[in-house]
């Protein structure tokens, strides 16, 4: 992982149910994201699970949000 912010982010997701995340935690997070170099979360989330990836995908696309991030996959 080469980002500070988003590296943690997806180690600490690993360990979590992510359906049981309160969605003040997911706007936490989100908001956490949102502060990570756009290139080093691009990176990050290339290399996340496939489910953690989906995940942070679904919270950088909600509708709040005026930065959008893809990858490859």
């Amino acid at each position: 992982m080469q980002g500070p912010i988003s590296g943690l982010v997806i180690q600490a997701l690993e360990e979590l149910d992510l359906k049981n995340i309160h969605p003040e935690t997911a706007k936490k997070i989100k908001n956490l994201l949102m502060k990570e170099n756009e290139n080093k979360l691009k990176h990050d989330l290339a290399l996340a699970p496939a489910r953690l990836h989906d995940y942070i995908m679904k919270l950088l696309k909600e509708k709040d949000n005026d930065r959008m991030v893809e990858t490859d996959r």
